[in-house]
């Protein structure tokens, strides 16, 4: 009898070994999160820069296509473009696609041109810079595509154009040059 429980004592676990797996599994708990948050801000940052270009080439497309726009005098509009400012912490978290509705203008007057959407960036994600840059802190950089090529302005009136994108310590930028490259570093 006295084997049996011998045998019986040594088959469970010290309380010494169960602290020792509950501090692993709490450390590796509190390393997942820490992780967890910078991969979300990240996936946030990624996921605005390839959405604002992928409006880009949607905004080149919807110039290419003629695509017809109700607010406008003319059905078809003179283009399609992108405005980005520089402004007020609002502002630097959306950006508008428009049509110019004004034949010749190529930028944005909110009183004559109609916006096709309003777009939010991410949560955390705002524009931090906006190149060719002026030394107005509330600069705002337009582009512009005009049919049927379609033609790439830029304003101000530049060879290319970059839009920088930030969530904290990262950063991601979107170029687009004069003959309508879009690219993401």
């Amino acid at each position: 009898m006295k084997q049996f429980y011998k045998e019986k004592k040594n088959a469970g676990f010290t309380l010494t070994e169960l602290l020792v797996v509950a501090a692993i599994i709490s450390l590796m708990s509190t390393l997942m999160l820490v992780n967890y948050r910078s991969g979300e801000r990240h996936f946030a940052l990624q996921g605005s820069a390839h959405k604002l270009a992928q409006d880009l080439r949607r905004t080149e497309e919807l110039s290419m296509s003629l695509k017809e726009f109700q607010g406008c005098f003319d059905p078809v509009p003179a283009g399609y473009g992108i405005y980005l400012k520089n402004g007020t912490p609002n502002e630097k978290k959306r950006y508008i696609l428009f049509a110019d509705c004004k034949p010749g203008n190529q930028d944005y007057d909110p009183g004559s041109d109609g916006i096709v959407e309003e777009i939010s960036l991410e949560r955390g994600v705002e524009i931090s810079n906006l190149s060719p840059m002026a030394p107005d802190p509330k600069f705002s950089l337009v582009i512009v595509f005009t049919p049927p090529d379609p033609t790439v302005t830029i304003n101000p009136t530049a060879p290319s154009a970059s839009i920088t994108l930030s969530n904290n310590d990262q950063i991601k930028t979107i170029s687009v040059n004069k003959s309508g490259l879009i690219t993401i570093e």
